[in-house]
């Protein structure tokens, strides 16, 4: 899923004949609408997590060394996890050697192109409703963006929510 068919998506969806191979301001308005949903998503209903495997020669592990910026610090493992320390711009190890940094992160800046790697439950049709509310709010449509907007945020809160098992006690026969 790229940020190009999620927008090709909600065209359809809106029902509007848009070239996103060219420059033109309904495919810009379109795709910075599409930006700005994956990163809302990604901020406050689904953890992205990445894990990188970094070399330490001075007990520091610098979040620039990281793949991408984190947001937390779930894990530092060498053989086994150990205890590290999270400071502003870097997380400090017991000792040398090479690590592997598990963390979650945002969705940050994204281009036309780029491809958007979220859990299998969350997709382009999911993602298309959100991104409609969002361009028909900003073009003045605000009942139609009312709308798309809660099918989407239902569609949010029934993929988000964990659903718990049900456990029936045992029963005795007396």
């Amino acid at each position: 899923m790229t940020t190009k068919t999620i927008a090709q998506k909600t065209a359809e969806l809106l029902r509007m004949e848009v070239d996103f191979d060219t420059e033109n301001d309904t495919a810009s308005a379109i795709l910075s609408c599409a930006r700005y949903i994956l990163r809302e998503l990604t901020e406050q209903y689904v953890d992205l997590i990445a894990t990188d495997t970094v070399t330490v020669a001075d007990k520091k592990i610098s979040f620039s060394a990281l793949s991408k910026t984190p947001v937390h610090i779930l894990s530092v493992k060498q053989k086994d996890s150990v205890r590290f320390r999270e400071y502003p711009t870097y997380i400090k190890v017991p000792r040398e050697g090479t690590y592997e940094v598990t963390y979650s992160y945002f969705l940050h800046s994204l281009g036309t192109g780029d491809v958007v790697t979220l859990p299998p439950k969350y997709t382009e049709d999911v993602l298309s409703l959100g991104v409609a509310s969002e361009y028909l709010y900003r073009t003045g449509y605000t009942d139609d963006a009312a709308l798309f907007g809660e099918r989407y945020y239902t569609a949010l809160k029934n993929l988000s929510s964990t659903r718990k098992e049900i456990v029936l006690p045992a029963r005795r026969f007396l």
